[in-house]
């Protein structure tokens, strides 16, 4: 029964990491409770990091958790990304417009994937792309404007990890059969 909770125990961070979601975009919006937001934000972060270090330090990587835990990340940056567009036109439109087309193409990439059975590993450099900008969201909600110049570095970061996943996404599809990798998009 203990090893059954243990298990599931990282994804429920992530769940819950989804479910910070609503909260923070009404606080973002809410501007004078800015304070909450860099908070819910922060949490955001380090539950993102500490789903993955206990899935792996226990062994405990699950299907669920492959295909949940970068869903819950691309949700929770496009959240954000709208969220300050729409409140202070910061990241501008036609970077908004890279994340929507990136991660559109990841999705469909990984549907395509999952129907044959195969999966891309997740990479370190998208997991950098994805704190680098957290920190950046940060940032900005705290009006630095170091804030904008991490959140390009992790927009270049995060299209290098896009193209890197399109090209081992490729690869896989034109090998053919069913095998599956570690892992997931």
């Amino acid at each position: 029964m203990i090893r059954f909770q243990k298990r599931y125990v990282a994804n429920v961070i992530t769940i819950f990491r989804i479910f910070l979601i609503l909260p923070l975009l009404y606080f973002i919006f809410s501007l004078k409770y800015n304070i909450f937001a860099i908070i819910i934000l922060t949490l955001a972060a380090l539950s993102d990091w500490l789903d993955g270090f206990i899935a792996h330090s226990m062994s405990e990587v699950t299907d669920f958790g492959r295909m949940i835990d970068p869903l819950a990340d691309r949700l929770f940056i496009l959240s954000v990304i709208i969220a300050l567009y729409i409140r202070d036109a910061l990241p501008p439109f036609w970077a908004l417009m890279i994340f929507v087309c990136r991660d559109s193409l990841m999705i469909v990439g990984y549907r395509m994937l999952k129907t044959r059975r195969k999966r891309v590993d997740i990479t370190y450099l998208g997991k950098t792309a994805t704190a680098i900008l957290m920190v950046s969201f940060i940032l900005l909600l705290l009006k630095f404007e170091l804030g904008i110049w991490l959140f390009y570095l992790g927009l270049i970061l995060y299209l290098i990890s896009g193209f890197d996943y399109l090209q081992k996404g490729l690869r896989m599809l034109s090998q053919g059969g069913y095998e599956v990798e570690n892992g997931s998009l």
